[in-house]
């Protein structure tokens, strides 16, 4: 009797999780992962504690990557459409070096972002920014994970 509810039970689950992908697919019944229609979504989870997943890793390692490259297109491309971020998606930085990601996170994200972790770099600011002189900044990033798994960033705050 119990491999019965079992078996019952893991072809709901299945079910389930096939109407999901259908209700999330694109047209031809997959999941889509362009960045307007995965931005424009909620968050798929929210992280308030433990260690950032892999996947955000790799997107803020890319964003800072474009921003110290001086690559302002790179840098569109990771950020959600509604961000801030988009009048200056390299933040007015000159320089950027020694860019230190804090995986492990320790409170809850603001409202409509997945996590909030710190990142911590060598900051040069351009002549008309406000970064002035070389400093360690932190950067506290609210990133969004879409429910297609992907991650963009939405905004961030930074102490001096």
């Amino acid at each position: 009797m119990t491999l019965g509810v079992r078996t019952a039970s893991a072809v709901v689950l299945v079910c389930c999780a096939a109407a999901l992908f259908a209700a999330c697919g694109d047209s031809a019944g997959g999941l889509g992962k362009s960045p307007s229609s995965a931005a424009t979504a909620s968050p798929a989870a929210t992280y308030v504690s433990g260690l950032l997943p892999a996947a955000a890793v790799d997107a803020l390692e890319r964003y800072f990557a474009a921003v110290a490259a001086g690559d302002a297109a790179a840098a569109t491309a990771l950020l959600t459409p509604s961000s801030p971020l988009r009048g200056d998606p390299t933040m007015g930085i000159a320089a950027l070096r020694d860019v230190r990601i804090e995986r492990r996170l320790f409170g809850a994200p603001p409202a409509g972002a997945s996590a909030m972790p710190m990142v911590s770099a060598w900051v040069d600011g351009e002549a008309a920014s406000a970064w002035g002189p070389g400093s360690r900044h932190d950067f506290f990033m609210a990133v969004t994970e879409a429910p297609t798994g992907m991650w963009l960033i939405d905004h961030m705050a930074t102490s001096p």
